[in-house]
């Protein structure tokens, strides 16, 4: 439940927020298919959880509970950037129709 807290880009912990309970442990498969590495699953976290905080990086660093500046070394080291916006994304939230 803390990581729950701590991922909850708001005060109330949504459904999505606490998905990892139910996720299975990945198991190794003989298929040839590897295991992500730290780095990778270091990188899909930190994209998650700027995804969740609409990119707000204050508040990104405090849910991961790094500095900004850790969190724009690791910006710059994975090459992130938000996704682009759509005209109706934008309208939706801005809060047009």
């Amino acid at each position: 439940m803390s990581r729950a807290a701590l991922s909850a880009p708001a005060r109330a912990i949504r459904p999505t927020d606490i998905e990892f309970l139910h996720a299975q442990t990945p198991t190794v498969q003989h298929s040839g298919e590897r295991l992500p590495s730290l780095a990778d699953a270091e990188r899909a976290h930190i994209v998650r959880v700027l995804e969740a905080v609409d990119w707000n990086k204050k508040e990104a660093a405090r849910v991961l509970d790094i500095s900004r500046g850790t969190l724009y070394r690791k910006i710059v080291e994975y090459e992130l950037e938000p996704e682009p916006k759509t005209p109706a994304a934008r309208r939706t939230r801005d809060g047009e129709a």
